[in-house]
Order: structure tokens, then sequence, then C-alpha cells
């Protein structure tokens, strides 16, 4: 049966276009909702040590944010300079401070792996494991002295190195964030951030992330321009961070490549095509081609409303509605006759939603006469 022959076909349509939506348009990435912080008093400063007479740098005293340089608003490649708290990278690496190593298979000269075996009263026993019928998941090991031909479900047991548990300090954490061109100045931008709601272009930016913070969660640290542009007040501002997807390689660093035709190999081609617009300039030295709109505050973005009903004008036949016109009794007087009018219009057609798919369905129609002007 035809959508169009159903009585409810509006909201059936309603129904598959939304879930159209779900799957091709509202695509889910990485991400969080993350807390404005002033980079009031984070930023490098200078203090005069007396001793010597000179004036030395924070890092004298004790690590800075970003190597004590400010944040920029425009970097090198054209997206803003953040901060963001640790658990930004955990959220989409995972655990980062807890590692493990070992567990590997021992293997002997001719690469093979080497069985655990026992000698028991001058036979050499091998170590086998099969499932336990009675725990479901579990295994039951025993010992057999011929592994040649064990029975389905028996596996033999081989030597492997020790698993050993780790834990990274943050100061390590953070080199390998900057080891694997996450984080810190030779880093590109690979991070989302809007607001909502958004309003325009100057809701929406690339950010580069050049150091991480400790202990706190769910913090994001913008350049102090930035405050202006979008009025932030600090007032738990949110500020929606979207990220690539990343992947642990087998050298132990990270990729954001995967194989074409995944969910995640086209969720970070989405994520691409906003950056590389965001940042788009016509060569290394010039500034984004959006960056009058990017860095507009959002106070002046109705202004392109106001542009454009200029540029649309009036006509001399354009009625003017006085003040307190709507309250006389001419005006009311039509208000309510429309409204009367299109009442009594509700019947009718309502009949007519129901006989026109009754027709349809039976192949009712009109039979064509002679003198008919259906001929």
């Amino acid at each position: 049966m035809p959508l169009d022959a159903v009585q409810s076909s509006n909201f059936l349509e309603s129904k598959i276009i939304s879930n159209i939506n779900k799957s091709v348009i509202d695509t889910k990435t990485p991400g969080a909702a993350f807390i404005q912080r002033s980079v009031w008093g984070m930023e490098g400063s200078t203090l005069y040590d007396s001793r010597k007479g000179n004036i030395v740098s924070d890092d004298d005293i004790a690590p800075s944010i970003n190597g004590g340089n400010s944040l920029q608003m425009v970097n090198e490649e054209g997206s803003m300079d953040c901060v963001l708290s640790v658990d930004f990278f955990t959220k989409i690496l995972g655990d980062l401070f807890h590692y493990t190593t070992g567990g590997d298979y021992i293997l002997d000269r001719f690469g093979e792996r080497i069985p655990i075996t026992r000698i028991y009263k001058g036979k050499t026993l091998y170590k086998v494991k099969s499932a336990d019928m009675f725990n479901e998941g579990k295994f039951v090991e025993t010992w057999v002295d011929d592994i040649d031909n064990l029975p389905d479900g028996t596996e033999v047991v081989y030597k492997k190195n020790k698993t050993e548990h780790h834990t990274r300090s943050f100061d390590e954490v953070r080199q390998y964030l900057i080891d694997q061109g996450m984080i810190g100045p030779k880093a590109k931008a690979n991070i989302l951030a809007y607001r909502i709601p958004t309003q325009a272009q100057s809701s929406i930016h690339a950010l580069r992330c050049v150091d991480i913070l400790p202990v706190v969660n769910d913090t994001v640290m913008l350049p102090a321009e930035f405050t202006r542009i979008t009025g932030s007040d600090f007032d738990i501002d949110k500020l929606y961070l979207t990220a690539l997807n990343y992947h642990n390689r087998k050298d132990g660093g990270v990729s954001d490549v995967y194989d074409e035709g995944t969910e995640k190999y086209y969720q970070n081609k989405i994520v691409d095509a906003y950056l590389a617009l965001l940042t788009d300039r016509a060569d290394e030295n010039s500034k984004p081609r959006s960056f009058i709109s990017l860095h507009r505050s959002i106070d002046n973005d109705t202004q392109l409303a106001f542009d454009a009903l200029n540029e649309i004008g009036t006509t001399d036949s354009t009625k003017t509605e006085q003040p307190y016109q709507f309250y006389d009794l001419i005006t009311q007087t039509g208000v309510k006759n429309s409204y009367i009018t299109g009442k009594i219009g509700i019947g009718p057609f309502a009949l007519n939603n129901n006989n026109h798919i009754l027709t349809w369905l039976y192949h009712v129609s009109f039979k064509p006469t002679k003198n008919s002007i259906m001929t």
C-alpha cells in the first residue's frame, strides 16, 4: 500500500525521516561538555629575583601552563589555543594513567611457543585446559602426557611473560600526549568547540590543545579574547567539545586512521571537514578566510538579519499597523470572522481526508459523460 494512502501518513513520514536523521545526520562523535575557566593568573608572568637582581620566569619557581606563553586567539595554523583538563583525553583514549606490560608468549629459538610442562614419575606432562561444563566462561586445567591427540575443546597452555601493572604520573601522561602530537606547540587542531545555542560562526571554533591541567575535571581554558566574543561570565559557562576517534597502535602510539567504510572513519571525516572549513586560509601567512565572522562578537550576529531586511526594503502598498489598532472594533470584528470561518471549515476538510483515502482504496471515480467537463 502506498504511504500516501494511509490516513496517518504524516505521522509515519515523520518517523521515517526521524530515523534517517538519527542514522545519517545526527552522528555521534567523542566529546563532552566542558566548563570554561578564566585564564587569568594561569598564563606565564615574570618575577623579580632580589638575590640575583634580575627578572626570572615562573619556570624557575614552578612549572607554568603552556611554558609561560599566552594562549593565542589565532595561532599559526588558523585555529585557537586551549588548555584542557587531562580527563578529556582519558575519555577518548581510555585510562592513560594505568597500563600493563608482558603477558605475551615465550618463544623458543625456532619461534615456537613453549608448553608448560612438569616431570612426574619420569614422565613429561603437559598442562592443558578445557571448558568447565558447570561454569560457563571458566576453564578446568589438568595434566596429560600426550598433546597430539587432544579431544575437541581442549587446548595446550603455553608459557607467557609475567604481566606487570604500571601507573603513570601526570608528568608522564603529559609527555606521552606531547610525544603523540596531541598536545603542545607542534600539535594540530583536532577539537571542534561550539556553544549552545549556536549563533553563526562566532560560536564555533577549531581548537589546538597546547597543555593539560591536572586534578580538575571537565575544564577548558581559552584566550582572554574569547570572553569578549562569546560574552562568557564564568558562571559555569559550558563549551561543547567534539574530538576525533583514536585507537592504540601496536607500537604503543595512537592513530586517528580507520578503515574506510567503518563508522569511526566517517565520524572522523565529518570532524575533519569542519576543522578544515574553520581553518581554511589562502596561504600560510594569511588569516582564515572566515576570520571576521569567527571572531566577531555573538551580539553582532543579528546584524546579518538587519542587513537582509534593509535590502528587501518596503513598498507603498505595505500596510502599517498603528498603535492600539488591534483593539478597535473593526479590527476585532475582522479577526473574529477569520476565526469563525476557519472553525467552520474543520469538519468538511476532516471528512474530505477520510473519504479521499477510501475512494482511492476502492478505486471510486466519477464516470465521464458526453457533456461532462472531464471528457
